[in-house]
């Protein structure tokens, strides 16, 4: 039985011919349709923060700057004069200050009224013979009856007045400062004045 089959392969195989030319090359087919998009996945897990970096060396110091430009302003414009004092004077019992610019300024009353009759004092008295005659006054007599001549001078303590009391010239002394009634710590008439210095005391207010 394999002999018979042997014997038909081969005269299968003698019957075969040559092989044929290779075929022409078919048309290229149509391009397939796109595929459907696949499915978007799931986002990520957020990850942790990283931790802080380590601080770094502080950096050189820089270099000094340059020093800056001195700017001089300009001179400022010279201020006005002062002016001083020429004279006080009391007028009508108030203080009048004349200053060296020729404006006069009233300060005010500084010589107040005339007080109350005191009591009967003892007897004595400053006895006074200016003008002739012998009499026993006090400040006020001298106060209300002398005549200014309107020679003022005004020195360290306070102003020097020139009268006339019965045709004599005597001189009334105003301290500049006051006491603690608003009256000049001193008021008195002096008989003789030099120009800076007064002697002779003749009567002080208050005595």
């Amino acid at each position: 039985m394999k002999g018979i089959v042997s014997r038909r392969v081969a005269l299968h195989e003698s019957l075969r011919g040559d092989a044929g030319d290779s075929g022409e090359k078919g048309p290229q087919g149509d391009s397939g349709s796109s595929g459907l998009n696949g499915v978007a996945g799931k986002s990520g897990m957020v990850g942790e923060s990283g931790r802080d970096g380590a601080r770094g060396p502080a950096g050189p110091q820089g270099p000094i700057g340059l020093q800056g430009e001195a700017i001089k302003g300009d001179q400022g414009e010279a201020g006005e004069d002062g002016r001083g004092i020429v004279r006080l004077q009391i007028l009508r019992m108030n203080l009048v200050v004349t200053y060296t610019d020729g404006e006069q300024v009233n300060l005010g009353r500084v010589v107040g009224n005339q007080g109350p009759k005191g009591s009967k004092g003892a007897s004595g008295g400053i006895i006074s013979d200016i003008g002739g005659g012998t009499s026993v006054v006090g400040w006020g007599e001298y106060s209300l009856n002398v005549e200014y001549t309107g020679s003022d001078t005004s020195i360290a303590a306070g102003l020097v007045k020139a009268c006339t009391y019965k045709t004599a010239t005597i001189y009334r002394f105003i301290n500049g400062t006051l006491n603690a009634n608003d009256y000049p710590n001193e008021d008195s008439f002096y008989s003789d004045f030099d120009g800076v210095d007064l002697t002779n005391l003749i009567v002080t207010r208050g005595s």
